[in-house]
């Protein structure tokens, strides 16, 4: 593959790169991409490709949003004010709390995978190991956030934003909060927020002005008066029969009611994508995690070893939700998962009420929109 930036849009601060794609038959494809520096822009659009005719350029849209994983930890402090400080759940609710301020300043897919990437890499992260968790979880970003200097209920926060692929620093925050204060922590963080979104906007505008892109070369900034025009051809189906099979899992903090009704209808969004298709019995499936849990004397389990569970009703890939109490409302992380390698094909990302039948369909039309582009 080979990227190369071909405008930026100063008035709009948008960057639009073209990647080219040489298939093992010769057919060269050309995605245009434009992806929005301030933040405005929606989720990213499905990504087709059109192979119709041999050795010919052919463009696609689509909006690329950051994507963004929270790690909060105490580091190395092994106090007794450390612990008690987690206890009180100020790791969670600085992890939720950050997730939702970025994503409400920069409209990036954000979400908080504190427990995981703590289960996975251990009390302490750096730089070295940011490639690996951007592979593992799928995103961009790593956001790390140190607790310190903790006093009761008030700590400092150490936040440092780390590009993923290149093992660098982008942007850093700090501040001074209390987790009493409810308020006061909401409007740190939201500061917090308008910083690390700030420094991605520069990486950005950085790489373009280094050529760093892809190993493009920049190219001049676009005059005021000539938006970019991209051509929009209708994507090019897959047909059913050779889509992958997928099943889904939604675990976490809602009844088993809300759970069932979430699950058919992500199934649904999922195979309205014209990405996948539905196995065969997805009740089948969650029997089958259910068993499974059993079967190791376990009330939960991990999102990979779910999705391994997807081996027994014969599924390609497996969507597992999480629904996370956050702020007086949920927040819900869905990852496809590749069951033979256990990659991290797509993922998304949704917030808000789940209390009606309206509620649970409107969430999953999200966390769609939020991994493929579609509605």
């Amino acid at each position: 593959m080979k990227s190369n930036v071909i405008a930026v849009d100063a008035t709009s601060s948008r960057i639009v790169f073209e990647a080219k794609y040489t298939t093992s038959s010769g057919l060269v494809l050309s995605k245009y991409m434009e992806i929005p520096l301030d933040g405005s822009g929606a989720a990213p659009s499905n990504n087709n490709y059109n192979t119709s005719q041999p050795n010919s350029a052919i463009a696609s849209t689509g909006h690329g949003l950051p994507k963004i994983a929270i790690y909060v930890t105490s580091g190395t402090d092994k106090s007794m004010a450390a612990k008690v400080l987690a206890g009180a759940g100020a790791h969670k609710t600085v992890g939720d709390g950050l997730a939702k301020a970025i994503g409400g300043v920069g409209k990036c897919d954000v979400v908080n995978l504190t427990g995981d990437i703590t289960k996975a890499h251990g009390a302490t992260v750096d730089e070295a190991q940011a490639a690996a968790i951007g592979s593992q979880f799928g995103v961009q970003y790593l956001c790390v956030v140190l607790i310190r200097d903790i006093k009761g209920k008030t700590f400092n926060l150490g936040v440092k934003l780390v590009d993923a692929a290149s093992a660098k620093q982008v942007a850093a925050a700090s501040a001074a909060v209390d987790l009493s204060n409810a308020a006061g922590l909401l409007q740190a963080l939201a500061k917090i927020a308008a910083e690390l979104v700030k420094g991605i906007a520069a990486s950005a505008v950085q790489s373009v002005a280094q050529g760093a892109i892809g190993g493009g070369a920049a190219a001049a900034p676009m005059p005021a008066d000539q938006p970019v025009q991209l051509p929009t051809p209708a994507p090019a189906a897959v047909p059913v029969s050779e889509r992958p099979f997928i099943a889904v899992y939604v675990k976490g903090g809602i009844d088993d009611g809300m759970k069932s009704a979430l699950c058919n209808e992500l199934l649904f969004a999922t195979v309205k994508s014209g990405r996948y298709r539905s196995v065969n019995d997805n009740g089948e499936f969650i029997a089958a995690v259910k068993s499974e849990m059993e079967r190791r004397g376990v009330s939960e389990m991990s999102d990979m070893q779910i999705a391994q569970t997807g081996e027994h009703v014969n599924a390609d890939f497996v969507c597992v939700a999480n629904v996370s109490p956050v702020l007086g409302g949920y927040q819900v992380l869905a990852r496809v998962i590749d069951v033979k390698n256990e990659a991290v094909a797509e993922m998304g990302r949704a917030a808000g009420n789940i209390a009606s039948a309206a509620d649970v369909s409107e969430t999953a039309d999200r966390i769609a929109a939020s991994m493929f582009g579609v509605r």
